[in-house]
């Protein structure tokens, strides 16, 4: 037996109390949200394991005492003994704190105020504020306020921010020498800087790093890096993201940069493409977690693929090619490289930020990116690497009602095109008509022909009125007169396009 001096005396049959003094004492700013333990570190609010807490609880419950009431002979006399607790003690203590220090997450979801915030802080959106090493910054007037626990936010900038900071000189050097001065190129890395260091997500855009080796994709991603932080920056590959728990490591996290794109299971890239299109469209996802219950919300992580092929993504191709913003990378630097480049570069992090803040001032007044004219033709070009029938619908092709091909005569149009563009595609003649009826409002039925052969059409594509010269046979003369190729075509007896039987000739794109 002991006294109570400096010693913790806990009430075994109320282990709510216990779970507030447990957390007043150890984890003043302890709070669980979406099933996970949450910590404020100073900046932001980083995960903790479910075993760390109970092995704390337990931990501070065998610190801890209890008072013992002795009656003898009509006296009664107080004393504390230490506290055995059980695997019930402690499970009942742990309930408890989850209990009174849940967070809700239909109503809360960061960024956003937790109750009771200080007035100091009235009036300021959680969606313009963003936590840097030395407080809160306020993008939209860049003025700098106190850390506090009341602001909810899983990331924070690993700098500081310093207005006064120097233009990064060497930092814009680079990107002149990584962009060939193309300024279009520079100013979108720029405002994707400062849109990825924001955490908005509402322009739903998918950014793309595509380039030669040696040409500074990964020196960029290392300043993002510098800037939001390592922890902040999920990496998953193409391959595992719609694996049963490849989405949980993205909760969190400002960034997904994929890097690894290799992945030659069509259903998993048809699925990976869904996914990525969902999280960057905004919807609520559904994520499994090893050992926790599902994580229901919006995902904040913005994608950055990094490749030189863009995997084909079946189905989910156009809706993410219309996310898409490119970088071409298509300076290498390959035999001159700077090893001292990043050190260079680390020096000026807060001149960079600066730099991304200026940037995402610009995209706000604007409200959209801006799509350089490189980047579209580099966008063109993957997605045709992609899957070619993209190239060919979009280069050679009417898609619409009232049109009909036969498809051996498209299937060799679709081959001249692939060779002439300098694809190596292998597909035959079935993938190709399944790409095309998967992608567009494409169908498939039989015609009767002249000699009885019930020859296959596609419904609803025909090659455009350029290219129906070099593979049906056409009346010239009323060509001369003016008519469209579509309208000029010779038709057999049954009212059908005539091919023509001398192969054409090779067409230009």
């Amino acid at each position: 037996m002991t006294k109570s001096s400096e010693k913790t005396v806990i009430e075994p049959r109320d282990p709510g109390s216990t779970a507030k003094l447990f957390r007043n004492m150890h984890r003043p700013a302890l709070l669980n949200h979406q099933d996970e333990w949450l910590e404020w570190t100073g900046a932001a609010y980083a995960a903790i394991d479910d075993l760390t807490i109970q092995s704390e609880v337990r931990k501070f419950l065998e610190a801890s005492f209890v008072k013992v009431v002795i009656e003898n002979r009509g006296e009664v006399s107080i004393s504390y003994a230490p506290f055995c607790p059980s695997r019930k003690d402690v499970a009942e203590v742990y309930d408890a704190l989850k209990d009174d220090f849940h967070v809700p997450p239909e109503t809360m979801m960061p960024p956003c105020w937790l109750e009771d915030r200080e007035k100091l802080y009235a009036g300021l959106d959680p969606r313009n504020l963003i936590s840097c090493k030395n407080g809160l910054l306020d993008m939209s007037t860049r003025e700098l306020y106190p850390a506090t626990p009341k602001f909810f936010t899983r990331t924070s900038l690993d700098i500081e921010f310093a207005p006064e900071a120097p233009p990064p000189k060497r930092f814009l050097s680079f990107l002149n020498e990584v962009a060939a001065e193309r300024q279009p190129l520079i100013d979108l890395l720029q405002e994707m800087t400062g849109y990825i260091v924001s955490g908005d997500t509402s322009l739903q855009k998918v950014f793309f790093f595509r380039g030669k080796r040696r040409a500074g994709k990964g020196t960029i991603l290392r300043i993002l890096e510098e800037l939001i932080g390592k922890r902040n920056i999920a990496t998953p590959t193409i391959r595992n993201l719609p694996s049963q728990f490849g989405m949980q490591s993205l909760i969190g996290k400002p960034l997904a940069a994929i890097s690894d794109m290799n992945c030659d299971n069509a259903p998993a890239l048809s699925e990976a493409g869904s996914v990525i299109n969902g999280i960057s469209g905004e919807d609520t996802q559904t994520i499994p977690r090893k050992f926790h219950t599902d994580w229901i919300g919006k995902v904040g992580a913005r994608f950055l693929l990094i490749s030189n092929r863009m995997p084909n993504f079946g189905t989910n191709t156009d809706a993410l090619a219309a996310r898409l913003l490119i970088v071409p990378f298509d300076v290498s630097f390959e035999g001159r490289e700077d090893f001292e480049l990043d050190i260079k570069l680390r020096a000026e992090l807060p001149g960079i930020l600066n730099w991304a803040l200026d940037g995402l001032d610009r995209l706000k007044a604007r409200g959209r990116f801006v799509e350089p004219d490189d980047s579209k033709v580099a966008k063109r070009n993957l997605l045709y690497q992609s899957n070619p029938v993209h190239g060919f619908v979009a280069e050679c092709c009417k898609v619409g009602p009232g049109t009909e091909t036969d498809k051996d005569v498209l299937y060799e149009a679709f081959s001249q095109f692939c060779r002439q563009s300098g694809f190596n595609s292998t597909k035959v003649l079935p993938k190709f008509s399944q790409d095309l009826q998967d992608l567009f409002d494409v169908t498939v039925r039989r015609r009767t022909a002249d000699d009885g052969r019930q020859p296959g059409v596609f419904v609803g594509i025909r090659l455009n009125d350029e290219l129906l010269p070099e593979f049906f046979a056409v009346n010239r003369d009323l060509i001369e007169l003016g008519f469209e190729a579509h309208e000029a075509l010779k038709l057999d007896k049954r009212g059908w396009p005539m091919a023509r039987v001398d192969g054409g000739a090779d067409f230009e794109l």
